[in-house]
């Protein structure tokens, strides 16, 4: 008799044993979902900081047109026939594309109020708000923004840049462009 009541604990006390660890199991499999998620995050934000920002930061936008099979440099020119902007086409232009919204925009708006006034008669500067124009991010291929895009006094793409760019950069690029 005392056998059996021995044979019969073990086996409810193994039984007990087998539920904590199917409940230990099961809290570990909770635990391997969260942890596999959060490892693909962050290979994704490695990936992107390490690879991908290096390489579209340096990529060569004057090329750009060629690499999606066609020339948009004299169609981005006509699309500003959209939007309500007038420029001389005798004259280079310069088309900024951004939002008052991201830093390095807030950044150059001081600058692009000194270019207007310092280039009232020497280059068309375009200030085109992605905000208020949605189209034109597609319309202009925009990557990032700020863009800036300069065209010589033909109406050709002569340089693209993204990001935050100097007053003197912009000056710069604008002479290569043919401003007098």
């Amino acid at each position: 008799m005392k056998n059996k009541k021995k044979k019969k604990a073990l086996k409810a006390f193994q039984r007990i044993e087998r539920r904590k660890q199917r409940e230990i199991d099961r809290k570990k499999k909770l635990i391997k979902i969260p942890l596999l998620i959060f490892s693909i995050a962050i290979g994704i934000f490695l990936v992107y900081h390490f690879l991908l920002v290096p390489v579209f930061s340096n990529f060569d936008m004057n090329n750009f047109a060629a690499l999606q099979g066609g020339s948009s440099i004299q169609r981005d020119l006509a699309v500003l026939e959209k939007y309500p902007f007038e420029i001389n086409p005798r004259r280079p232009t310069f088309i900024y594309l951004g939002s008052g919204k991201c830093r390095p925009c807030k950044m150059m708006i001081p600058i692009l109020e000194e270019l207007e006034r310092d280039l009232i008669n020497r280059a068309n500067l375009v200030d085109i708000n992605l905000s208020q124009y949605h189209s034109a991010s597609r319309d202009f291929n925009i990557l990032s923004i700020p863009t800036l895009i300069f065209y010589d006094s033909r109406g050709r793409e002569v340089n693209r840049r993204m990001g935050f760019t100097s007053k003197e950069e912009v000056i710069k690029e604008l002479q290569e462009a043919g401003m007098r």
